[in-house]
């Protein structure tokens, strides 16, 4: 794991690490699954207001996931992709530097590489991205 050696405090998530040129840090969701979080920002500091996106997507974390796999549910393209390799797992949310645009990226239990996202605008599911 790389480490870095630039830091971000914030009140409500502690410490935020700038490494890969994203502000990153972690959180637990209600399941007990490590869930990671990028911002963009420069190296003095996350961007501030996808610093407060985040805590909104956090504080309704179960929200904004069950809209994504809904949406997932509605595409037919999303569900060939993932026919027959198991179920879609939150790996890790990058905020956008504009207000309720984020990725939800998902990836499949029986599939290391594979990947779907599902952009957000709005705070609403607005379109998917499938790669492996």
């Amino acid at each position: 794991m790389l480490k870095s050696n630039i830091h971000f405090k914030d009140a409500d998530l502690g410490k935020i690490d700038y490494l890969l040129d994203y502000w990153r840090f972690d959180i637990t969701d209600e399941d007990g699954e490590i869930i990671g979080f990028a911002l963009n920002g420069g190296r003095r500091q996350p961007n501030l207001d996808s610093l407060q996106d985040a805590k909104k997507v956090i504080n309704s974390l179960s929200e904004f996931k069950q809209a994504a796999l809904s949406f997932c549910n509605r595409q037919g393209e999303v569900q060939d992709f993932c026919k027959g390799l198991g179920e879609l797992v939150l790996d890790e949310v990058f905020m956008q530097n504009e207000t309720g645009s984020f990725d939800f990226d998902f990836g499949l239990t029986e599939w290391e590489d594979a990947s779907v996202i599902v952009h957000f605008v709005n705070d609403r599911p607005d379109g998917f991205t499938l790669g492996d």
